[in-house]
């Protein structure tokens, strides 16, 4: 038993020893980014808010996020309040890797004035401009990635533009024939408009593999809708105050409303500047009752309905289930808000 317990402290110290040993090693800490909020900014009048604009990056995946969009374009607002949570709900909504990055401050001030924007950093100069892929000629490396990424939007090859890096443009250029298999495996997901796929290549009679690491910036046309107007916080959104378009959109961010219908009926979550486009994360459903309101409900049992008046216990929003109770009695029950003071429940049958 001492043997053991002996071998077991032992290997316990190897480990720590190890473990303190990888952290102090130069570059142990390279992949950690850190995204310092400043506390006050600037930003060009009609210009959004990006994470570089209003926050110091150091690492590589932090500055990486430096395009980020934060807050929308700031026509007629002098200043306006970014915080840490919103920082975190746009990295959040762009999944971006938490275990690679911290996050500290607390608020910074963003004024609106003249200055000039920093530019963003890119790992290598890439194509002057995104730029359709074409698929008739001979099959190579960067036919069969446009077409996974095509796949990845959900969209055809002539509604995606991509700008490659020109460092990758020897693998991206190499043909594709018997002997030679490819696999492109993504390394991000779609909701951002710079990629990165890993290219494993296996050719010969060995079949050996090489891999690399392809980034691209994605252009996706879609149908998007802006705002026609300035709609304030908390403002129901009508008819007349979004338009719809077909446009070329970096999918940064959460993604955008592609119908009027999505839009009308909602609330803004925050200012939504006129000529913005409207992103899901910029909406949500409106209240539909809140605590002590009195709630009718359409209790369905097959193809009866009876309705009654009950009470909210709390605050709900349409579509959400809220627990209400009725008048005289002790116990409570869940129905759906359809509506303002119009609730649901299906009772089988």
């Amino acid at each position: 038993m001492r043997f053991q317990t002996s071998r077991t402290r032992f290997f316990l110290r190897s480990l720590a020893g190890a473990i303190a040993c990888i952290a102090l090693t130069p570059g142990a800490s390279a992949q950690v980014g850190v995204i310092d909020l400043n506390p006050t900014a600037s930003v060009e009048p009609d210009a959004p808010a990006l994470l570089g604009d209003v926050a110091t990056l150091t690492g590589e995946p932090a500055r990486s996020l430096a395009g980020t969009l934060i807050h929308g374009r700031s026509a007629g607002a002098a200043s306006f309040e970014i915080t840490t949570a919103d920082i975190r709900a746009a990295l959040t909504a762009r999944n971006a890797n938490w275990g690679r990055l911290t996050l500290r401050g607390s608020t910074c001030l963003v004024r609106v004035g003249a200055r000039v924007r920093r530019p963003i950093p890119q790992s290598n100069t890439g194509d002057s401009a995104p730029a359709t892929v074409d698929l008739t000629g001979p099959r190579t490396v960067r036919t069969r990635l446009a077409e996974l990424v095509a796949r990845m939007f959900n969209v055809e090859n002539e509604q995606l533009r991509l700008r490659f890096d020109q460092r990758d443009r020897a693998i991206l250029n190499r043909n594709i024939n018997e002997h030679t298999r490819v696999e492109i495996q993504p390394a991000s997901t779609a909701s951002s408009s710079r990629l990165s796929l890993v290219v494993w290549v296996y050719e010969g009679e060995a079949m050996e593999p090489t891999s690399s690491t392809i980034r691209v910036d994605v252009l996706v046309q879609q149908p998007i809708v802006t705002a026609t107007r300035e709609i304030s916080r908390g403002e129901a959104i009508a008819s007349g105050d979004v338009t719809q378009s077909v446009r070329w959109v970096a999918p940064d961010g959460s993604a955008p409303i592609t119908g009027d219908a999505q839009a009308i009926g909602m609330r803004a979550r925050r200012k939504i500047p006129a000529g913005t486009m409207i992103r899901a994360e910029s909406l949500e459903t409106p209240i539909a009752c809140e605590r002590g309101d009195l709630v009718k409900v359409h209790c369905v049992s097959g193809g009866v309905v009876v309705k009654a008046w009950a009470r909210a216990q709390g605050k709900a929003r349409e579509g959400e289930f809220v627990e209400l109770r009725m008048t005289g009695s002790e116990k409570t029950f869940q129905a759906r808000m359809t509506g303002r003071g119009m609730a649901v429940m299906s009772l089988g049958g």
